[in-house]
Order: C-alpha cells, then structure tokens, then sequence
C-alpha cells in the first residue's frame, strides 16, 4: 500500500508516490452508514448511496482531511459517551465527494 494524504479541495484522497510499512485502509462512507451510527442527528446530507460523504480508518471519520467522528464501543447509544460516538467540531451540512489522485501525476 502506498502513503496517502487527505486532498482539501476535493475530500478524496492523495497518493504519494513513497510505499508504507503499515496500511490504515480508509474506506468510503455512504448515507447508509451514517444513518445507522445517528450521524444524521448532527448533519444534514442527501440520503443517497451512490456517492460517498466521509472516508474512515477502522473507527475515525474524516471529511475532507478533518477528523469529524470517532465511534466507541459496539453500540450506539449517547453521542459523546461510552459504546457510542464522539464528534469532533460543529455540525452543520456534508457534502458528497470521491476522488482519489496521485500526488506526482
């Protein structure tokens, strides 16, 4: 896996052309998955699946290269509390976003 930063502009991903010794695998976050954590409690956004809003490594939450949310636990349950999820910054509205560029192209 090669190291990659967070792309303000675009809220995708940038690729560096240096290979890393440990892989964070980010992954895409759909509606979806925002809905069922309760996300939708602090954001507005289009509850759509075919274009993804955050991106997550294991359980941090990213949008637009800015830690948004962590969850905790297995459950849901209070937002900023044990077996829940804490969120970082103001709420307001997410929009979508995916791209993934080399830094070096």
């Amino acid at each position: 896996m090669y190291s990659y930063g967070w792309d303000i502009e675009t809220g995708g991903l940038l690729l560096n052309s240096s290979p890393t010794q440990m892989s964070k695998e980010p992954r895409p976050v759909y509606a979806a998955e925002l809905d069922l954590l309760g996300f939708g409690k602090y954001w507005r956004y289009e509850r759509q699946n075919d274009t993804p809003y955050l991106w997550a490594e294991a359980n941090k939450y990213w949008y637009r290269g800015r830690l948004v949310a962590e969850t905790k636990g297995g459950k849901k349950q209070t937002r900023n509390g044990e077996n829940g999820f804490t969120m970082y910054g103001e709420s307001g509205i997410i929009s979508t976003y995916m791209n993934v560029r080399n830094r070096y192209a």
